[in-house]
């Protein structure tokens, strides 16, 4: 800080001396050249902007910098020699780069680097420039044609790209991106020389983010179809879902979850799910909540207050989610009103086959008891009807009576066996030989003259035998015709020859 503050010293009085010397000058005589009178108005104005700014440490360096410049250029235009060498050799050793060390920075960056005068047309290319406009015409060119850069004027070139920013820019005679920062060349405070244009080649920059647009693009399509699928199969699904919050408040619910609560589902949003339900289902709800940890889930079976006051049963399946930190909890709704009717309706139907099995088992022994009635009745029936038969066709000497009797015997055996024997068929095997006689003679329509003369017999026996057979037919007393009686039965005349 001490040699620096000895050089700022040494550069005041080198100051003052070129002041001496510019006084003197500015006062000559009319015949000195017009580049001369700019040159002096030139230092003029430096020395008035450098003032205020030599004793600032901070900005020495670039008060030095551009001190050297001018002196250089207006080196061989002045009769000051002496004393502008003074100070050009100061203030390199200021700045501690010589020209040469700045013009070969100038030239080994692998930046483009283009000057401009104050119009925008350009003056100078480092190499780099110069061997990648090696195939153009750049000199007495606009930078913004040079560039093509859209913009017919340099105000519009300035409008479109500021001074001092960085701009992305493409040429296409090379294919490559460039980024491009525009600085103004301002030796003077109010006064613009020119620009200079630095050109970076991000090509790859260019081109690696294109590709990472291309894969978040790709990305994005692929979340946003994920999303709607999800979003389908959440508005879709048969079962209500329900997020809720940690103060049971729903935050989101699907339509199916809607129509259970019967209203639309945006109205769900909002409520608290405790209150969708009657007192037992509100401190279920509380205690699955509380007992939920980790990713297991647990389910339960609810009263489910919709909006119209109804009350549906429902089955509650809970589980926690853990988003961005905060605790949600998903909930299932499924309504099992059809199951629950199912399970009433089975219970009433179980109910009735228990009663209908208690009737069966009633009717059972009805049947049961009937059975040994019928077998009770069959044989007291053998016994006092077809065994007397029996023994009466083994005494019997006529053949067609005993095929008489047999027949009806089996008409009885056939009866019993199909439950369609009739008493009266039995009665038939309880008449004489003499009445069964009768009996074939009245079923093949014979007067009772008829059967008198055929039998021998007279008219008062054989009237006495029908009153019998009317008898033991159990006809007595009833309005039936004998003949009509017995022409309904099996013919009771055998094949077998008569007596």
């Amino acid at each position: 800080m001490q040699e620096f503050g000895e050089r700022e010293n040494v550069v005041a009085e080198i100051l003052d001396r070129i002041r001496e010397r510019l006084s003197s000058h500015e006062h000559s005589t009319p015949t000195q050249s017009h580049v001369q009178r700019l040159c002096i108005d030139s230092l003029l104005d430096v020395l008035k902007a450098l003032d205020p700014l030599v004793s600032q440490a901070g900005r020495s360096h670039e008060v030095l910098r551009q001190l050297v410049q001018k002196f250089e250029a207006f080196d061989e235009a002045l009769p000051v020699g002496k004393a502008l060498g003074d100070a050009a050799f100061l203030s390199r050793e200021g700045l501690g780069l010589e020209p040469r060390q700045l013009q070969c920075i100038f030239s080994a960056t692998t930046n483009l680097v283009v000057v401009t005068n104050a119009e925008g047309m350009v003056t100078h290319l480092n190499p780099a420039a110069e061997q990648f406009f090696a195939g153009c015409d750049w000199q007495n060119v606009f930078f913004w044609d040079l560039l093509e850069l859209p913009g017919e004027r340099l105000t519009e070139v300035l409008a479109a790209y500021a001074p001092e920013a960085h701009h992305e820019i493409y040429l296409s005679q090379a294919e490559q991106w460039f980024n491009l920062r525009l600085v103004p060349f301002l030796p003077h405070a109010d006064k613009l020389d020119g620009f200079i244009l630095i050109l970076n080649d991000i090509t790859w920059l260019v081109d690696n983010r294109q590709h990472l647009e291309r894969l978040v693009a790709e990305r994005t399509r692929a979340l946003t179809n994920s999303e709607k699928m999800l979003r389908l199969i959440f508005q879709s699904v048969g079962n209500g879902i329900l997020l809720l919050s940690d103060e049971y408040r729903i935050v989101k619910a699907n339509q199916r979850a809607g129509q259970i609560h019967a209203c639309c589902s945006d109205e769900l949003i909002g409520k608290d799910l405790r209150d969708l339900t009657d007192n037992h289902g509100r401190w279920t709800l509380m205690s699955c909540v509380g007992d939920l940890s980790g990713e297991s889930r647990i389910s339960a079976e609810l009263q489910v207050r919709r909006f119209d006051g109804t009350m549906l049963p429902a089955s509650f399946t809970v589980s926690r989610v853990v988003m961005d930190g905060r605790n949600f909890w998903s909930v299932i709704v499924r309504d099992i009103s059809r199951q629950k009717a199912l399970q009433e309706r089975l219970r009433l139907e179980k109910q009735q086959v228990e009663e209908m099995n208690v009737t069966l088992r009633n009717v059972m022994k009805s049947v049961d008891s009937e059975r040994k009635d019928f077998e009770s009745k069959l044989g007291r029936r053998i016994r006092s009807h077809l065994l007397p038969a029996l023994d009466r066709i083994a005494k019997e000497p006529s053949e067609s009576i005993r095929a008489s009797y047999l027949d009806l015997v089996r008409e009885q055996l056939i009866g019993l066996t199909s439950g369609t024997a009739s008493e009266i068929d039995a009665n038939l095997l309880k008449l004489s030989k003499t009445e069964m006689r009768i009996c074939q003679f009245i079923q093949a329509g014979c007067s009772t003259k008829d059967i008198c003369e055929a039998m021998n017999l007279a008219f008062e026996t054989v009237q006495t035998h029908r009153k019998n057979i009317r008898r033991k037919l159990g006809l007595r007393g009833k309005n039936v015709n004998l003949h009509s009686y017995l022409i309904g039965r099996r013919p009771l005349v055998s094949d077998h020859g008569g007596e």
